[in-house]
Order: C-alpha cells, then structure tokens, then sequence
C-alpha cells in the first residue's frame, strides 16, 4: 500500500521525469573488465535505490551507466519512455542479428545505442526542452562504458557520451563515442565520482590512508579482490559523499579475457543478460 502512490507517480507523470543516476566504475587490464554501479535514482525529488546500472548483455559483454538513467514520457505523449540498459540490449541485439557475433563489434554496439538515445534524447527536447535542459545541469545527460572482446579476443573499453548544448537551438543532442586506451590506475569512473577518483589518485591523505590498511576480508578468494577494490570505491563513495547521491546496493560484473562472464553481485530485480 505504501508503494501504491509512488507507483502511480512513476508510471502517469503529468510532466516528463528523468531517472537521474548517480556513479559507474570500471576496473579495465588486458585480463579483466570488471564494471560496478550503485542502485539510487532521483526522480522528482525523490531517490530510490533499485535501479539497474549495471548489464552484460547477451551474458557476453558489460556494461554500466550513470547520468539520466532513463526517461518517463507523461500520459499521452507522443514521445516514448526508454531505459538506458533496455537500450543497451537493444543495440546489442541489433548487431548480433548484422554479424552473428559481439566479437570485434562492440564499437558497432556502443554507436548504435548512442545513436538510439540522441535521437531519442533529440524528440525529448523538441517537446520538453525545459526539462531535457533541467536534466542536464552541466551538459551531460548520460553516460556508459561497454566492455568486450575484439576478433582475436582481447579485451576493449568504448566510452559513450549524450551531452545537451543548450546554446545550439536546432541540434542540442550530441553523441561521442570512442575506446578508452587508459584508465588512471586501470579504473575509470564518472557520474559523481569525484570521491572515488579522490582514492583511486590518493590524492588527500585520507585517501593515502585507505591504500595502506585496505585489506579484502578473509573470506574473498584473490581472483575477487580486484571486483572488491572497485567496489570499495563505490562503498566510500556512499559514505562520504554529503549529497547522498549515490547509496544502495552495489552490482558488479567480471569479463575476463578468455569470454568468461561472472556475475558478482545482482539485485534480484535486475536480469542476468
């Protein structure tokens, strides 16, 4: 019963919400992928903490995104809602059924979700460019990484941007994608994740303090404790970031450079591929 007015809320807006999201990580090397997000939305004012940030389509590449997680259209709108990880198995279902197989393709899987969401992005602001405007407060509406192998099986990073310019009237959509060829400390993170760059840098010293006495508890096996640093990361965020932007539980998946995909932690409410 509790839930019953927010359900109402959420699925007959009288405005267009954005699903605001708040951190993604990744730990990236020649031999692993490992991407973690945290669950807290904030909608309308409200947050909630059972968003899915983080993915592996198809179970055979990853995925994670923060920013406007997803776009809640109002009752009899002509524009459609989208979910960022629905979108990401979309693209990835697209080129699958091109080239029958993600190997050497993610870059083609990464531009068609782009693509997706800056036309989806572009319809939204020609309707509701005040809120679109609102939803990006310093010109960036979402972000994403996907993680994957190439032909010959070596492990690859793409970067996704969707910016709004509002100064740029008839085209305020961009997208940008790219590899990424180096992560400060083999992580990359974005979103509000100026704590977590702040411990992966060890730039204060509280952070210089964390890398001396972080240890993984007893119980994590050593092939983990790379999945358990990252969400560490994560974990101080929530602690200390006075904006709570970023709370709930943690999901993290694994790609290793053999194709193996291994799910670490999952909310139940959030698929496996």
């Amino acid at each position: 019963m509790k839930r019953l007015p927010i359900f109402i809320f959420l699925v007959l807006p009288a405005f267009p919400q954005i699903k605001e999201g708040s951190l993604g990580i990744a730990y990236f090397t020649n031999e692993k992928i490992v991407m973690v997000g945290d669950s807290r939305i904030t909608l309308g004012g409200l947050q909630f903490d059972d968003q899915c940030k983080v993915a592996a389509p198809g179970g055979n590449i990853v995925f994670v995104t923060a920013g406007a997680a997803s776009f809640i259209s109002p009752l009899r709108s002509s524009v459609p809602s989208w979910d960022n990880l629905d979108e990401a198995h979309v693209a990835y279902k697209k080129i699958i059924a091109r080239y029958s197989t993600p190997a050497g393709h993610l870059l083609d899987i990464a531009n068609s979700f782009a693509e997706s969401l800056r036309l989806k992005w572009t319809e939204a602001a020609n309707h509701y460019r005040a809120q679109v405007e609102e939803g990006a407060p310093d010109g960036g509406l979402t972000r994403a990484l996907f993680g994957g192998r190439d032909s010959s099986g070596r492990l690859q990073l793409v970067d996704v941007f969707i910016a709004f310019q509002a100064s740029n009237v008839n085209d305020p959509v961009s997208a940008q994608v790219g590899y990424v060829q180096d992560c400060p400390s083999n992580f990359c993170s974005f979103g509000n994740g100026a704590i977590a760059v702040e411990f992966i840098k060890q730039t204060t010293p509280r952070a210089a303090q964390e890398a001396k006495t972080w240890r993984p508890s007893p119980d994590v096996a050593p092939k983990d404790v790379d999945i358990e640093r990252t969400m560490r990361l994560v974990e101080l965020t929530i602690k200390l970031d006075d904006r709570k932007t970023v709370g709930g539980p943690i999901d993290a998946v694994q790609l290793s450079r053999g194709g193996d995909l291994r799910w670490y932690r999952r909310k139940a409410n959030c698929p496996a591929e």
